[in-house]
Parts: structure tokens; C-alpha cells; sequence
């Protein structure tokens, strides 16, 4: 009588659990998925095959690993997303490239000027010393006329 007692409480300890984690599920009959973030890691140990397996080798697997825990609607979504990027990329790709262009051919303008500035105001240096070298080499040739000795 106490072994049938113990037997029932412990079944329906046992079904108490089980209906406490069933409750927590919202559908009984999927099992649960292990977190979807596709992450490529490269590794240098072999595969199961024996030789070394690429990065693309183990990216493709992942995506298909991936795309075959996405149900229908998932699937389509991704189809129509993909699509839509694929047909609007151009116009991204224009609308953002034109400013970067922009952008990077005023900073080598603006380097181009600062190197222009710094050659004309070198090359001014340079003729200012040769000015000054050539007045005093005049002032010096017609202050100070050579004496012949004879």
C-alpha cells in the first residue's frame, strides 16, 4: 500500500514537471532551435575527411544549415529581401558613391593646393635669396671694380 502511494506521487511529481516545461513551449510539437547567428570560423585542423576545409567550404554548410531551419514564410521573406536588395543596389551604390567621390577628390584638391602652396612659396623663397645674391653681386661688381695690376 505505501509502495503505491510512493509510485503515484512520484508519477505525478513527474507529470507535474513535464506539464510545467510543456506549458513553458508554445507548440508541443517543434523541438527548440539553437540560436541562428551564422558565424565562420576558420580552423586549420582537418575535417572528418582528413584534409583541411576552406572558410567558404564551412560558410557554405552553415547557410545551408541555416536555411534549412527556416520555415516557408522565413523563406520567403528572405527571397523577396534578397531580391528587392539585388534590384535597389544600383541606386544605393549611386546615391552613396557620389558624395564619397566628392569627398575624396575635395581632400586631394585641398592636399594638391597645400603642396602647391608650399612649392610657390619655396620657389618664391628660392628666387628672393637668388634676387638678393645677384643685387649684391652687382653692388659689389660695379662698388668694387677689379684693379688691373699693370
Amino acid at each position: 500500500m505505501n509502495s503505491l502511494i510512493l509510485r503515484r506521487g512520484v508519477a505525478s511529481l513527474a507529470f507535474s514537471r513535464q506539464a510545467s516545461t510543456n506549458a513553458a513551449a508554445p507548440c508541443l510539437f517543434r523541438r527548440p532551435r539553437a540560436p541562428r547567428g551564422i558565424t565562420v570560423k576558420a580552423s586549420k585542423e582537418p575535417g572528418p575527411s582528413g584534409e583541411s576545409d576552406s572558410v567558404l567550404a564551412e560558410a557554405g554548410r552553415r547557410a545551408a544549415a541555416f536555411w534549412g531551419e527556416l520555415d516557408n514564410k522565413q523563406r520567403v521573406y528572405t527571397v523577396v529581401a534578397g531580391s528587392a536588395l539585388v534590384l535597389s543596389l544600383p541606386q544605393i551604390i549611386g546615391v552613396l558613391l557620389i558624395p564619397l567621390e566628392r569627398l575624396l577628390v575635395g581632400g586631394l584638391l585641398a592636399v594638391e593646393e597645400a603642396f602647391a602652396l608650399l612649392i610657390l612659396s619655396s620657389a618664391r623663397l628660392i628666387a628672393l635669396v637668388g634676387a638678393v645674391g645677384l643685387v649684391l653681386a652687382g653692388i659689389y661688381l660695379f662698388l668694387f671694380p677689379k684693379r688691373s695690376k699693370d
